[in-house]
């Protein structure tokens, strides 16, 4: 399961991640299990851009990851939580202006990778082209084989803010 952590407020965020019992959540009538309820022992959870939660919602996480319990909102009671996390961000974490936690950054920092820009890796470019229209050829039954010489420059001298995505 995947959660882009810009796509949701704060508190829907915290809703979804660890559900809620009745009357915590307007509009809601009954007890909700979610994302982390609903993991199976060891199943992923991939939240994408993690530099973008709360601090809060930061604090809560960091327990579930130590403690491997975490509280539905507005309930008391302790709940178990085995599920495997991988995280992403388009930021540097450890940078002060991110504000992320650090004691959060060194949990979740069991393997890194770290991918270079788009920018730095002109020369790449062709191969994913190349990759995203046989994708998408097969996803939208289409026969595109390749782009023109053209725009091949163009895309090699475009500066790629958005990096993969945004060539995608």
């Amino acid at each position: 399961m995947t959660i882009i952590c810009t796509t949701l407020p704060r508190d829907i965020f915290e809703s979804e991640l660890f559900g809620y019992v009745n009357g915590v959540v307007s509009g809601a009538a009954t007890n909700k299990a979610r994302l982390i309820e609903n993991k199976a022992e060891n199943e992923k959870l991939f939240l994408d851009e993690i530099n973008e939660l709360a601090d809060d919602t930061q604090s809560k996480l960091l327990r579930v990851l130590e403690k491997g319990v975490y509280f539905k909102l507005g309930d008391s009671r302790e709940r178990n939580a085995l599920f495997r996390l991988i995280t992403a961000s388009n930021k540097n974490l450890t940078d002060s202006a991110n504000r992320f936690r650090q004691d959060l950054y060194y949990r979740i920092t069991g393997v890194m990778f770290d991918h270079p820009c788009l920018s730095d890796r002109k020369k790449d470019i062709s191969l994913l082209v190349e990759a995203f229209l046989s994708k998408s050829d097969y996803a939208y039954n289409k026969n595109v084989h390749s782009v023109s010489m053209r725009a091949m420059d163009a895309l090699r001298n475009h500066n790629w803010p958005g990096n993969f995505r945004e060539l995608k």
